[in-house]
């Protein structure tokens, strides 16, 4: 079974890692709960770095909220990229391993067409 569109088109736009994914889910299912970094990478497993790295990332593509006081995130979006992540948690849960391909497969794909704008081309 393939993923969804929306849900395909989520992770080509905004989750760039299963680092950064893993982290979304985490505060996906505590939505009214801000998450410091040590407590995020203890709870995952994840170098603290990786999950700096990976909830700014989250906060620059609107799917987190950072606290003003503490250096803490929550998951925080609009209706219908809530419902995206929904789609996206239950697609991971019974697909982690397509999920993890697209991840990778998009991270390819970019990759090619950055290398492709260095490309000499003759006419």
């Amino acid at each position: 079974m393939d993923l969804s569109p929306e849900v395909h088109a989520f992770i080509a736009e905004s989750i760039s890692s299963v680092e950064m994914l893993e982290v979304l889910l985490l505060l996906h299912r505590a939505p009214d709960t801000y998450w410091g970094v040590p407590a995020i990478s203890h709870q995952l497993g994840l170098k603290e770095e990786l999950v700096r790295t990976a909830t700014q990332r989250l906060a620059e593509h609107h799917l987190v909220a950072t606290s003003h006081t503490t250096d803490a995130y929550r998951f925080e979006a609009d209706e219908g990229r809530t419902a995206t992540t929904d789609a996206l948690a239950d697609a991971y849960r019974d697909q982690r391993i397509q999920v993890i391909n697209t991840i990778y497969s998009e991270n390819l794909r970019r990759l090619r067409a950055f290398s492709d704008a260095f490309r000499i081309r003759g006419e």
